[in-house]
Parts: C-alpha cells; structure tokens; sequence
C-alpha cells in the first residue's frame, strides 16, 4: 500500500488557489501571471524570454497584476491590496544592473466544509 506524500494536501490547496485566481485573469495578463506562478521568483526580462511578450508589455501587464493604480485624491500610484496578484521577492545582484523579481500571492481564502 502506498502511503500519500506528506506535503500533498498542501500541494493541492495551493494548486485550488492558483486556480481560483487565473479564473479572473485574461489576455496576456494570464500568460504573465502563469509565467510568474510557474517560475518564481521571476524578473521581466526572464518572463519576457519565457513567453515571447515583449519586455514594455510585460511591465504594463506586471504593474496591472502588482495592483498599482493612481489615487485620485493624492494623484500618487499606490498598491490596491484587492487587486494585488503579485508581489516584490527580492532582487536578482548576480545580473548588472540588478533586477527585481516576482511572485505571486495567495489569498487567504474562506474555506467551507460543507
């Protein structure tokens, strides 16, 4: 008898919540945040490469996913949580100059039991 690998319910959960996320992406924004789900931490030039969009059209689709958006009151761009599908991971130091890298977020989902 084969006994289940411990992290596969986790493995699971996280794969319904990915899920539940691509549902409300489309375009070339889901091929962005499928290329981030798939291969983090990524920066734009590796998601570029990977997917064949160009560089400017992979930062325009990122700030979309990264929910930034601009504050009519302040006029500053600020970070919607609600609409935030990624975030920061960090920076790449082993390229010049240094580039920033990606990662999608999980939402905390309400989970029903029946």
């Amino acid at each position: 008898m084969s006994q289940i690998r411990q992290t596969y319910y986790s493995e699971q959960a996280r794969n319904e919540a990915y899920a539940e996320i691509l549902d409300g992406v489309t375009g070339k924004r889901r091929i962005v945040l499928e290329c981030i789900i798939k291969n983090y931490p990524v920066s734009d030039s590796t998601i570029s490469r990977l997917t064949g969009i160009p560089v400017h059209l992979v930062c325009a689709r990122r700030y979309e996913l990264w929910g930034k958006e601009k504050d009519p009151v302040t006029n500053k761009y600020e970070i919607n949580k609600e609409l935030q599908l990624i975030e920061f991971a960090g920076y790449d130091e082993s390229v010049s100059p240094r580039q920033t890298l990606w990662k999608p977020v999980i939402k905390t989902l309400q989970t029903t039991l029946f």
